[in-house]
């Protein structure tokens, strides 16, 4: 059974019989392929499908969101007795209102790629095979770890008893390698990673063979000395941060709750007047694209920061609701049964005029960062930046020198990106649906030895 050929309208006659007052029907379907290697052999090729559905149950203003995986209408019945006896037990939401009216998305959002579905596995065992072969070719001192591909086809269908229903069809791609290198006793590793929409925008060459360099790179790595100094972030790397720190401050729910730093803050200059950040849902082939949201309401573009102000945050329509706005096409939902919230769709710092070349021959003395980990564990809600540079570069006048790691990086992001962001570079990359160019932040306290 596919989603088309579900029965909706039995499943609402059952709801009606049974008292709810509104109710949301997530169908999702998704054919994935995965296959993964560790260190030089193949140990998983697994091919899945499935049809997942979601319910979000509203009895007065009690609500449940419940699903399951099902394979004929009598489960699905059987998942909406369940998803009532839940929501009959819950408390009252006193912010409740209602669910959206008018889905539907009328943009055309490429996110499905024909090649990238058709995939063969034996296609997918040779690329994997391949990128073996070049961490192995590429230096006698660098070797696999692992190495990982998936891709698949997810099709959604979102409708509720207002009647009107909205779908989505797109393709996911992920590939993932990671290399080791040993010389001398010393170790060193390094990861590279892709999310998009089709396989086509993967260059696997090219991120096998910068994941064994960097693994060779970090043989030679060192702690150095405590310094305050030009920091130049990746840009994956900036992406990550920002998605660790900004992301959750611009969300609604967080704004609702007090949980976010730039509550009250509209209007307001909170980072430099060249940073421009949109919410782009319409950028073709991106991880995050997408025609209609997680609650079937159509996605747009808008400005989270333009000039260094901010803008607007980031609604769902419950978020919206609770402060008489529209929804900003922002629902998501990690699964069919999870209840929705606020989420970015491509998040995307715009890009600068400066090569990275450039912005590291401008630096005099500084650090490039390439890879980090504990970013995480920042707090979002204090805006208070802290990670450990696992993969790092010394920058002397203008020039890369010796490749650094074990170094910390704290400071406060807000008055990073106020007062000491000030290059901004014109490459892009793509942390999952957060994108950003490579940046440099002046006179950053790193702690090191």
């Amino acid at each position: 059974m596919n989603i088309y050929e579900f029965d909706l309208d039995k499943v609402f006659s059952k709801a009606e019989q049974l008292g709810i007052s509104e109710l949301e029907i997530v169908l999702q379907s998704q054919r994935i392929l995965d296959v993964e290697a560790v260190k030089d052999s193949i140990e998983k090729t697994r091919y899945t499908s499935s049809l997942n559905l979601g319910y979000r149950i509203i009895c007065g203003k009690r609500k449940a969101t419940y699903g399951a995986t099902i394979t004929s209408i009598k489960d699905a019945i059987n998942v909406l007795e369940e998803a009532v006896k839940i929501a009959r037990i819950s408390p009252e939401d006193p912010y409740w209102k209602s669910l959206p009216r008018d889905l539907g998305g009328r943009s055309r959002v490429e996110i499905y790629d024909h090649e990238t579905s058709m995939m063969e596995p034996s296609k997918a065992l040779e690329i994997i095979s391949s990128t073996i072969d070049i961490i192995k070719d590429y230096n006698r001192k660098s070797h696999p770890i692992t190495a990982r591909l998936g891709m698949g086809v997810i099709e959604t269908l979102i409708t509720n008893n207002y009647g009107d229903k909205a779908d989505r069809k797109e393709t996911i791609a992920f590939y993932m390698v990671g290399a080791r290198a040993v010389d001398a006793g010393k170790e060193g590793v390094y990861y590279e990673y892709k999310w998009c929409r089709r396989l086509k925008d993967i260059n696997f060459q090219e991120l096998s063979q910068r994941a064994a360099k960097r693994a060779i790179d970090s043989l030679e790595a060192r702690q150095i000395e405590t310094m305050k100094s030009d920091v130049i972030f990746e840009n994956k790397v900036w992406a990550g941060i920002l998605s660790a720190i900004l992301v959750p401050a611009i969300l609604a729910d967080n704004v609702q709750e007090k949980r976010s730093p730039l509550t009250g803050k509209i209007g307001e200059q909170i980072a430099v007047e060249n940073l421009n950040i949109l919410d782009d849902p319409h950028r073709p082939w991106l991880y995050g694209s997408k025609n209609i949201d997680d609650e079937g309401v159509e996605t747009i573009t808008k400005y989270i920061l333009k000039n260094g102000i901010l803008e607007t945050y980031l609604y769902d329509h419950y978020t919206a609701m609770r402060e008489n706005k529209r929804s900003t096409g922002n629902a998501y939902r990690n699964q069919p049964s999870s209840n929705p919230r606020p989420w970015p769709t491509n998040l995307i710092l715009n890009p600068g005029t400066a090569s990275v070349d450039e912005v590291i021959e401008e630096t005099k003395h500084g650090i490039l960062v390439v890879a980090t980990i504990g970013e995480w564990l920042s707090n979002p809600v204090s805006g208070q930046l802290n990670a450990t540079i696992s993969h790092g570069y010394l920058v002397e006048k203008g020039e890369v020198v010796k490749p650094v790691k074990g170094l910390v990086v704290s400071a406060q992001f807000y008055d990073v990106i106020k007062s000491k962001l000030d290059l901004i570079a014109k490459d892009q990359e793509c942390y999952m649906n957060v994108c950003s160019p490579t940046i440099r932040v002046k006179e950053v306290t790193i702690a090191g030895k």
